[in-house]
């Protein structure tokens, strides 16, 4: 719902989400990666343009409430 690319949507973590903002948004600034040996790691988006901050979906919202309310703000989404 959101049209980022995977490694960066499921790198968000819950500080990332602000869903009390008009419109609600999230802030992409980075992404999951693969090292030379295959390991993966959180490091930063694809293109310095990749960091950006895009609205959501009143549905996804929906979904993301229960999910989000107890968390801490640095536990990842997934």
């Amino acid at each position: 719902m959101t049209g980022t690319r995977f490694g960066e949507a499921t790198a968000l973590t819950v500080a990332d989400v602000d869903l009390l903002s008009k419109p609600p948004t999230a802030r992409i600034n980075k992404a999951w990666k693969r090292d030379g040996q295959s390991q993966f790691y959180i490091g930063a988006t694809k293109t310095g343009t990749g960091k950006r901050t895009i609205g959501l979906n009143p549905a996804l919202v929906e979904l993301l409430i229960p999910l989000l309310a107890s968390r801490p703000g640095k536990s990842l989404e997934v």
